[in-house]
Formats: structure tokens, C-alpha cells, sequence
């Protein structure tokens, strides 16, 4: 039994502006799909766009770019969903971690 923390209601009035519970879920499911897919595609990418920005959807690629910021740019200037792509640093010198 799932535990539910906030009510029907609440959740129905947060997700109206986003086009309502169904809108919200289906953004959710592309979220997911597009963390599959850039793991699915993560030794590809990091050899294709090394050190680069890239934003990758469930059908691959979106944008490209030196920054966070150009590649969130192109995708506001293609009205690309919000939620439904993830956005990720292909660091060819990934930092060292001691634990």
C-alpha cells in the first residue's frame, strides 16, 4: 500500500498549471525515458560531445553546447517541454574522489 503525502485535492491544485495529474505523469514518464536513454548512450555521448553540455530526450540529442545556459537557451528557443529532457557535462576529466 502506497503511502499518499498530500490529498487529491492538493495534488489536483499544484498540477493544474501544468496541465493537470495526467499532464504531470506523462512529463514524468519522458523524464524517465530520457535518463534511460543518456544512460543508454553515455560512452557514445561522452566521445561525441566531450566536454560539452548536452541535453538528451527519450529519442536522443536536443541540444549541444559549451554552457548550461546555451544549450537551456536553444531548447526555450525550440519550445522544448520542460521536464522532458535531461541536461548533462560530458567531462573528459572527471574529478578524482577519496573516500
Amino acid at each position: 500500500m502506497a503511502m499518499q503525502l498530500v490529498s487529491e485535492e492538493r495534488l489536483r491544485e499544484i498540477a493544474e498549471p501544468l496541465g493537470g495529474v495526467e499532464a504531470m505523469k506523462e512529463r514524468f514518464a519522458e523524464h524517465s525515458r530520457a535518463a534511460a536513454r543518456l544512460i543508454e548512450d553515455w560512452d557514445e555521448l561522452l566521445e561525441q560531445y566531450p566536454d560539452q553540455w548536452v541535453a538528451v530526450g527519450p529519442e536522443g540529442v536536443l541540444a549541444t553546447g559549451d554552457s548550461n545556459m546555451a544549450v537551456l537557451s536553444e531548447l526555450r528557443g525550440r519550445e522544448a517541454p520542460v521536464g522532458e529532457f535531461v541536461v548533462k557535462f560530458f567531462s573528459t576529466a572527471p574529478k578524482v574522489l577519496i573516500l
